[in-house]
């Protein structure tokens, strides 16, 4: 049995750049795999909040500098 407390709510989004056809994957080199960003929604957050958020961030993360 399953009760609420035991899921989370997630939010991710796929960036698309249309003018070349390129997606946007991010690569973790610790666990070695590719990933589309993705994270947890915030309570009183939006999903589509969440999804920008949580591409901004990863994407300061995993990008090469």
């Amino acid at each position: 049995m399953w009760y609420c407390a035991d899921f989370m709510v997630g939010a991710g989004m796929v960036v698309l750049q249309p003018a070349t056809g390129k997606v946007l994957l991010l690569y973790d080199p610790r666990g070695q795999y590719w990933f589309f960003p993705k994270g947890r929604k915030d309570v009183g957050k939006s999903l589509e909040r969440t999804a920008l958020r949580e591409a901004y961030e990863e994407v300061r993360v995993f990008l090469p500098r």
